[in-house]
């Protein structure tokens, strides 16, 4: 087993999976601490979920993440893409002088053995393909993903069909398994649904748009 390494933590309630990009708005003093100390190391620190009670426990399962694009505002808060790596789960914290925490953690991936069927793949990337042209989030495709040789193994591809997911509770589960093939067997299961409603959406937009109803109604970013 690998030794546990000393990561900077950042409890947020949005899902972060290894190799789908997520934008963040930093704005409170300590996590903009956080921040100007990353940039100065590897650019690495972990996203987990909060708690009610306080810091996240020991076990906590996160995502680390690194700062791949980064915008410093005038008045010292920042808005940055944070990309992830790979999955954590906190084995103890650290102290340290920091006015956020730091935490030991061991990185895993998923179990040997929970690889899915081949004919199951291709069908969740068939799903995921079409989910996300629907959603028109075509270019945030991995460039590897639409075909030919270059494309994304099982346990990749069902981290970028499960970030398309709309219910932070079920991301949260598929983030947390350990297992490829349940993974792609839930998304199997949930996104036929999924894309049969945005085909329909898309279909009703179509249709107003011909009619000269249509309304365009801008991104809103969050």
């Amino acid at each position: 087993m690998a030794a546990s390494t000393r990561l900077p933590l950042f409890p947020l309630d949005v899902v972060l999976f290894p190799g789908v990009p997520l934008p963040l708005h930093i704005f409170e003093p300590r996590y903009r601490q956080m921040l100007a100390d990353v940039m100065a190391d590897d650019h690495r620190f972990g996203l987990l979920p909060t708690d009610p009670n306080g810091r996240p426990p020991t076990g906590t399962i996160g995502c680390v993440g690194a700062v791949t694009e980064t915008r410093m505002l005038p008045d010292g808060r920042s808005n940055l893409i944070l990309t992830g790596i790979r999955r954590f789960v906190v084995r103890r914290y650290v102290v340290v002088e920091r006015p956020y925490d730091v935490a030991l953690i061991d990185e895993f991936s998923d179990e040997l053995g929970t690889e899915p069927e081949a004919d199951d793949v291709e069908r969740l990337r068939a799903l995921h393909i079409r989910h996300v042209e629907l959603l028109g989030l075509v270019d945030a495709l991995p460039a590897a993903l639409p075909g030919g040789a270059g494309l994304i193994d099982a346990e990749a591809l069902s981290f970028q069909a499960a970030a398309t997911l709309h219910t932070d509770p079920i991301k949260r589960r598929l983030l947390e398994t350990r297992s490829t093939e349940e993974r792609v067997q839930t998304l199997l299961r949930l996104l036929p649904a999924l894309v049969s409603s945005a085909e329909a959406a898309a279909a009703v937009q179509l249709k107003s748009q011909a009619n000269g109803k249509g309304t365009h109604h801008p991104d809103v970013a969050t």
